[in-house]
């Protein structure tokens, strides 16, 4: 839990703050008791106006001054953790993007985003409110118990002997409380997953007509987390019960030895009024304190799973950055997926500068692996050895070579929720619109120049409900050819492209392809034609011909 410390301690100045007010705070709810104990011995000897204007004065000040300093205290609070929180969450995302594509085609991206959130903030959650803010409690409980045994030793050591009963609950329920907490969390977060997934697929959902289907699927999943959630309410509830007992006896302690002293003139009314009022910071302190165990158990499921993230290998990258990529090559390669065939066996090829690729083959023989292979997104999980201009892959910065040297236009493009300019140049501040206008017209893309405007500043909604496939894909070989890299790869480029389209593509193609390396994993026979070589790929091995 010490590792998340260093996102307080980047916020050193709000750290102070947020630790000065709670002392101020914490000042005037401790002397408060006395106050009001000490008022009303006052009162009871001596009756005058002059005492009650006094305390009054006071008793405006004190709480007018903790009305101010908890709000500030609340603003403060609140964007403290929410910055904290943020930067633990973006350091877990980052590092997540960075895991290899293996991992992301076995999880749930909705339950990753979901549970990465969810522990980000319970962590920090429980370092800021639970963590410093127990600190103030476990004096005020110190404090407390001073105070009582100044007023009167025989009720104060009565009660303290009791203050184990806690511990031994705390030490009870423990092992319970972490292991439903970390079940119950887990099967949240795919409870969610799936709900989500069904809304972000709604168009397959209303294709099939399977609502009924994915209803029944939700339900199943919904009394899996019902079961659980249950157990995990029994076990709270039976642990707050047992608490509710100790507390019960607390306080028949109290009113039992409190009421013998007044009787017996050893204690005064203003005397037990504190002592009511401190024994009530005694049990919030031992209550916080059980309060803070259950949250310290539920804060370690959060921080075990984030950890179990943390500490998941991130795909290889390398150092040395290139200028261009002059030929590619690929030397006896072995490829399968975890106890599955051979994709590719004894794969070897190089690609060269000036030349049209073309990958053909049956669903299954290894197109997109290849794809994935040639750009360095497999990490570990092959044989062989790749090669960059004569350098191993695994030598090479890859991201920065994926970002400055090579264009990439899927099968499926992905269109972010944002403008159609930022779709294209993907952070690239040095494209300009004019450039960008001329390969929309290269690429008959003037009717989504007219829809979009000159600008392209109008928004792509959510899955690109307000683009037609066509329009996607000629954004998406945009996207790929604009930053004239030195690597083009476009996978079935022409799916949806209309054949006036698909003309104007091969016609870029044969254009640009001189000093650039073209890849294209494509049915399409009209490109086949125009590619200088192809490399048709069969179920655990390959040929190909020029």
């Amino acid at each position: 839990m010490r590792k998340y410390f260093r996102y307080l301690l980047s916020y050193k100045l709000d750290l102070f703050f947020y630790i000065l007010l709670s002392t101020l705070i914490w000042g005037i709810t401790l002397v408060s008791p006395y106050i009001t104990g000490r008022y009303i011995d006052y009162l009871l000897n001596t009756k005058t106006m002059e005492l009650i204007y006094i305390f009054s004065l006071i008793i405006l000040f004190i709480g007018t001054s903790k009305t101010i300093l908890s709000y500030v205290f609340q603003m403060l609070s609140i964007r403290f953790e929410a910055k904290t929180a943020f930067d633990l969450n973006y350091d877990i995302l980052e590092h997540v993007k960075k895991l290899p594509l293996s991992f992301f085609k076995k999880v749930n991206a909705t339950y990753l985003n979901q549970r990465i959130n969810l522990d980000s903030n319970n962590v920090i959650s429980f370092l800021i409110n639970d963590v410093i803010g127990m600190c103030f409690k476990w004096i005020s409980f110190l404090i407390a118990v001073i105070v009582l045994f100044k007023i009167n030793n025989i009720i104060a050591i009565s009660l303290v002997v009791l203050v184990p009963l806690y511990l031994i609950l705390y030490l009870s329920f423990k092992s319970s409380l972490f292991n439903i907490a970390y079940i119950l969390k887990e099967e949240q977060d795919h409870f969610i997953g799936q709900m989500n997934e069904q809304l972000l697929n709604i168009k397959q959902v209303k294709f099939h007509s399977i609502h009924d289907y994915l209803g029944n699927q939700i339900k199943l999943s919904f009394n899996k987390l019902f079961a659980i959630a249950l157990r995990h309410a029994r076990v709270s509830s039976l642990f707050s019960s047992c608490d509710n007992i100790i507390n019960n006896l607390f306080r028949l302690v109290l009113f039992f030895f409190g009421g013998m002293a007044i009787i017996k003139g050893k204690l005064s009314i203003g005397e037990f009024t504190m002592i009511n009022n401190y024994f009530t910071v005694v049990i919030k302190g031992i209550r916080n304190t059980l309060d803070f165990s259950k949250n310290y158990q539920r804060t370690k499921v959060s921080q075990k799973r984030l950890d179990e993230l943390l500490e998941m290998k991130v795909e290889q990258n390398g150092l040395i950055k290139l200028d261009s990529i002059n030929s590619i090559e690929l030397k006896d390669i072995h490829f399968s997926y975890e106890k599955g065939p051979k994709i590719l066996e004894s794969f070897s090829y190089k690609f060269e500068k000036g030349k049209i690729y073309c990958i053909i083959g049956e669903n299954g023989t290894g197109k997109s692996t290849l794809i994935e292979l040639l750009l360095g997104l497999v990490g570990e999980k092959y044989q062989g050895k790749v090669f960059y201009n004569d350098k191993s892959i695994e030598q090479l910065d890859m991201y920065n070579i994926r970002r400055k040297l090579i264009g990439v236009s899927e099968q499926e493009p992905v269109l972010f929720n944002d403008t159609l300019i930022n779709n294209i140049i993907l952070g690239n501040k040095e494209l300009k619109k004019k450039t960008i206008s001329e390969w929309m017209k290269k690429l008959s893309g003037e009717t989504i120049i007219k829809r979009f405007g000159e600008d392209k500043k109008m928004k792509i909604y959510g899955k690109s409900s307000n683009i037609s496939g066509g329009e996607k894909q000629k954004i998406s070989i945009i996207r790929a050819v604009i930053k004239e890299p030195d690597l083009i790869v476009l996978d079935e480029p022409t799916s949806a492209l209309d054949q006036f389209s698909t003309n104007k593509l091969k016609e870029i193609l044969k254009e640009i392809k001189d000093n650039k390396i073209i890849i294209m994993v494509t049915h399409d026979e009209s490109l086949i034609n125009i590619s200088d070589e192809i490399i048709k790929l069969e179920p655990a091995k390959y040929k190909y011909t020029v």
